[in-house]
């Protein structure tokens, strides 16, 4: 065997040293030519070998460093420093089990290297062998040099394993010991940032970056704790002092760009990514992190297109198949996704998360519920069990409990659920999330208080999580939800919080609170997402002129980003511009047709806005060709707008059937405003006799009989009107019949300070009168102008909602004038919307129902005498329809319909416009943070 070139040799010496040099601060061609004049001279030099492998793992060339770390074990097999690295190289290249099959035959020939048993353990981590790493670790030989890296391999396990104060006893027992070792150092910078001592990493960093400055591992690390600290102008200067040529570059873009997509800077992270990718074409991490970026640019094809590419160049690295599977399925291959899914082996390390993957793509397909039951069956025979796989486990058993729970959850589902609440804490944020709902909607208050206190006072927390717990606290009814908004505000990442505490502030305060955050002065520019909350919030605040010309603006800095495209879509929508809605997002679609798709769902919600059905029906249905679950709201809204029975069966079927559809969900789906429209359609079916042969003629006479008392009969006769008559001119002058008198209801004040804002838009409607009753005021009115038994029925009403409900037909009857919501908004002067009408103008809602959160009448209008007749016999007969129907926009609807088929009414002191036509005078239901919380009547109902 030959043997290494040992031979002390000062020019040897010196040129291996100038060429380690010129690794560590030099270009890779100065640094590799160096390294082959070493090799010239002893083509077995051990150090010069290892230090080749280095240069070509350093960027992150790992088909080089595999002939290089090849070609160094044939000059010097059994070379110690080329084993170890020939562990890594296979490693990096997606085949961890590879090399720890390797390492593991090493160390059996090799028994007392400290070196191969620290990399075996490593690897034997990264499979999830975490057991067989500690035993490796725990008998290291070789002295102090075994111990420390014994002690580093224990500290990296516990990090891992989520054991983050263990870790810290373990690194500062190290700094202590070898207080100048720099990977000690990074390592326990690496552990204080894990439990948020971000201030204590970046003095460790920093005293390490002074003693060390040329080494750009360290001034890595201390940018990056920079960055999680808030200040990003530290990192940038940081990383803007790398060389170009410098292979951390590699590194300093990947932080980058994984840094502006936590703030929504997708075009920024395109522009970093393509960088990446242009400096290391054949890096497969490169290529993943690029295809995610695209992803988040909704371009699909071109991120499908580079993962293909990253499969060819490491066909082994299962990584890179599970993005590819993600990718597909997003574009709607999924027999290919399912086949890659597959594809991992039961010991890759990554096959419990490509077994959520399959779960994930049953769920999206809404396969049958056998089909996801044998599934559950298979995520159940691949739970490995044992302390190092509960991470995997707890994954995988929440997988199980998604393709489980229905509305008659099963012996798996029970099975499955049991185990993991003992390892939720191994569940990501929002995976603890939605444990804690489904542990509430089973009624196990043990489980959700376990949960839920795992997830208060655990480290660190996303955004979208921290939110939820907040929306959470209010919905409740818990002490001091701001004070909670703010302990979780320290816990998620830096850049992050301001987002946060805007969304926070809209849900504890209002839109304009939530105004106020985002405008306060900052060090950093506004991030597309904060510009895009800032535009939503402008919006509800009714500013949505200048909401607009902010989002041009925005759209301009950042032409590429999808969320702001379609924040601007749908605030032209929500002013009645809907053309300039769909015209923006045809002009995006032509622009960059990976757009395309994504887009169509919200141009369905803008054309079902707009009043345009049919074609939303047609996009809506179109759409369900690809996924038979999405969108079950807005084609249930429209199959019953239809009253197509069987559409509207098989649609509540799949809600019905859908996982997650609990047995509450599935029992009280008849009690909400859908589940009320389809009982109507059935009602229908036995008035007008199931499968009877009815001809034209009778069915129009059935129809007017059955317009005061079914809905979709009432909506029938709607259509027709507006359909089919010419309007006849108004009998006296344009909209003089109507007062001057704006009516609304608060039960019991003082008015939240949100909703304060909006009666003032009222309050200052010029040329008209403002009255606000409460519940004392509405009994004293009842009694002095209609009697006793308007007074018991407003009496017997089960919440606010239904004594507004009456007390609005009341007052409309006796004294006429405008009645408005409490949480609708007044936005421009009501003359130009009142001139053209007759003596009652009503709204029609998409789904064909009139509105009754805004309404406008001459006194003693006949229709609404009707409509205040029926609400007051509803509640005195104490009906058990739900409000909707009993008393609001239902009953509304069914009273004018009655009395257009009323003889001798023809509609002619009647308009109904579409709820499009007043969205330039009235912003509707505008959202409150009352309505978060558990005193809402509707969140109690």
């Amino acid at each position: 065997m030959p043997k290494p070139d040992t031979a002390p040799d000062a020019a040897v010496q010196d040129a291996f040293d100038r060429a380690g040099r010129l690794r560590r601060r030099g270009t890779r061609a100065a640094a590799a030519q160096a390294i082959a004049k070493v090799l010239t001279m002893a083509p077995r030099h051990p150090g010069a070998l290892c230090l080749r492998v280095d240069l070509d793992l350093a960027w992150r060339d790992f088909a080089s460093a595999l002939r290089s770390v090849e070609e160094g074990l044939r000059l010097c097999p059994g070379e110690e420093g080329l084993l170890v690295r020939k562990g890594e190289v296979l490693r990096r290249t997606g085949a961890p089990a590879a090399a720890v099959s390797f390492l593991r035959d090493m160390v059996r020939r090799c028994p007392l290297s400290a070196p191969l048993r620290a990399a075996l353990a490593e690897a034997l981590r990264e499979t999830g062998d975490g057991d067989g790493a500690e035993t490796l670790l725990r008998s290291m030989p070789g002295g102090e040099a075994g111990e420390h890296l014994a002690l580093i391999g224990r500290a990296e396990a516990l990090l891992q394993a989520g054991a983050t104060q263990e870790a810290r006893v373990l690194m500062e027992q190290a700094a202590a010991r070898w207080p100048e070792d720099p990977r000690v150092l990074r390592l326990l910078a690496k552990v204080l940032g894990r439990i948020e001592a971000t201030a204590e990493a970046i003095a460790v960093l920093r005293r390490l970056h002074e003693a060390r400055p040329g080494d750009r591992r360290v001034l890595m690390d201390l940018a990056g704790k920079l960055r999680a600290s808030g200040d990003s102008a530290g990192a940038e200067t940081l990383l803007d002092s790398l060389p170009d040529w410098a292979p951390e570059q590699h590194r300093a873009l990947s932080e980058r760009v994984t840094a502006a997509l936590a703030v929504g800077e997708v075009p920024a992270a395109l522009a970093l990514s393509a960088r990446l990718v242009a400096g290391w074409p054949q890096d497969v991490a490169a290529l993943r992190l690029r295809a995610t970026v695209l992803g988040r640019a909704r371009r699909t094809a071109e991120a499908v297109q580079l993962l293909r590419q990253a499969m060819q160049l490491a066909p082994l690295d299962s990584a890179v198949r599970l993005d590819l599977a993600r990718a597909l399925a997003a574009q709607g291959h999924h027999t290919e996704a399912e086949d890659l899914l597959r594809s991992l082996a039961p010991d890759d390390p990554l096959r419990p998360r490509a077994l959520e993957g399959l779960a994930d793509l049953a769920l999206d397909r809404l396969q049958a519920a056998p089909r996801r039951h044998a599934l559950a069956q298979e995520l159940l025979a691949a739970l490995r069990g044992g302390q190092a796989a509960e991470a995997a486990d707890a994954a995988l058993l929440m997988a199980i409990c998604r393709l489980t729970f229905g509305a008659d959850p099963g012996a798996t589902f029970v099975r499955a659920f049991a185990q993991l609440v003992p390892l939720h804490r191994h569940l990501r944020a929002s995976q603890q999330l939605a444990l804690l709902d489904l542990a509430e909607r089973l009624g196990r208050s043990e489980a959700a208080q376990a949960v839920e206190a795992t997830l208060l006072s655990s480290g660190r927390l996303d955004r979208r999580s921290a939110v939820r717990l907040v929306q959470r606290a209010l919905a409740s009814g818990a002490d001091n939800p701001a004070g909670l908004a703010d302990r979780l505000c320290a816990r998620i990442p830096q850049d992050q919080r301001r987002l946060f505490r805007a969304q926070s502030a809209s849900l504890l305060q209002g839109s304009a609170a939530a105004i106020a955050v985002l405008r306060q002065p900052r060090s950093a520019p506004r991030s597309p997402m904060e510009a895009a909350s800032l535009a939503s919030n402008l919006a509800q605040e009714g500013l949505f002129a200048l909401a607009l010309r902010y989002l041009a603006a925005c759209r301009r800095r950042w032409p590429q980003d999808a969320d702001l495209l379609i924040r601007q879509a749908r605030t032209l929508s929500g002013c009645g511009r809907g053309p300039e809605a769909l015209d923006v997002l045809a002009r995006a679609a032509a622009d960059q047709p990976d757009l395309a798709a994504p887009l169509e769902p919200v141009r369905g919600e803008i054309l079902f806005q707009m009043g345009a059905l049919d074609a939303a029906d047609a996009l809506f249905e179109a759409l369900a060709g690809a996924n038979p679950l999405g969108h079950l709201r807005s084609r249930m809204q429209l199959a019953l707008i239809r009253n197509d029975r069987a559409r509207i069966d098989r649609l509540a079927a799949l809600m019905a059937d859908r996982p997650g559809s609990g047995a509450r969900e599935v029992m009280q789906f008849s009690l909400t405003i859908l589940g009320t429209k389809r009982n109507e359609t059935l009602l229908e079916e036995i008035a007008a006799g199931e499968g009877a042969q009815i001809l034209p003629d009778r069915a129009e006479r059935l129809r007017d009989r059955a317009a005061g008392t079914l809905f979709f009969s009432a909506a029938a006769v709607l259509d027709n009107w507006c359909q089919c008559r010419e309007p006849a001119p108004p009998a006296e002058p344009a909209g003089a019949a109507i007062p001057r008198a704006i009516f609304q209801y608060w039960d019991r004040p003082p008015l939240p300070d949100a909703l304060g804002r909006l009666t003032e838009t009222w309050k200052s409607a010029p040329g008209f009168t403002h009255v606000l009753f409460d519940r004392t005021d509405a009994l004293r009115f009842l009694q002095q102008h209609l009697g006793a038994p308007w007074v018991r029925a407003f009496h017997m009403a089960n919440h606010p909602a239904e004594e507004s409900d009456l007390i609005r037909l009341c007052w409309l009857l006796v004294r006429g004038g405008v009645y408005a919501d409490t949480d609708d908004r007044r936005l421009a002067p009501l003359d130009r919307l009142l001139l053209p009408v007759r003596r009652l103008l009503l709204v029609r809602e998409p789904m064909g129902s009139l509105a009754n959160n805004f309404i406008a009448a001459a006194p003693g209008h006949p229709a609404l005498g009707r409509a205040a007749l029926m609400a007051r016999d509803a509640l005195l007969r104490r009906e058990n329809d739900n409000t909707w129907s009993k008393t609001g926009p239902g009953l509304l609807t069914r009273a004018v319909a009655q009395h257009l088929t009323a003889e001798g009414s023809g509609g002619s002191d009647l308009t109904i416009l579409p709820q499009h036509a007043i969205a330039p005078f009235v912003q509707v239901h505008v959202p409150q943070p009352y309505k978060q919380t558990s005193a809402y009547w509707a969140n109690v109902a």
